[in-house]
């Protein structure tokens, strides 16, 4: 078995960035040029499409997947000292 039989793939990030590049690219421009990083219209547009989509009173956004995993965390009773059990690589899930 070669090397290359026996990697796993990762989600193809850049693939997916490159089918949008000039759609993404112009949203982060704007966004930038604005200084509109948190709490502004996209934020909001992306929380109540998201809630809509799961069918969910609310949904928040975030700074980053650890946030998210301990604020799940913590809505869902964890304390510490609990068991958790999380993937090896939580940036993919």
């Amino acid at each position: 078995m070669t090397a290359a039989e026996r990697s796993i793939p990762f989600f193809p990030y850049s693939q997916l960035f490159l089918a949008r590049e000039e759609e993404i690219l112009a949203v982060m421009t704007d966004v930038c040029r604005r200084g509109a990083y948190i709490l502004q219209q996209e934020c909001r547009d992306f929380e109540a499409n998201l809630s809509n989509f799961m069918g969910a009173k609310h949904a928040f956004g975030v700074a980053n997947g650890t946030d998210a995993i301990i604020i799940g965390l913590r809505a869902a009773g964890i304390k510490a000292g609990d068991e958790v059990i999380l993937p090896s690589h939580p940036y993919i899930a």
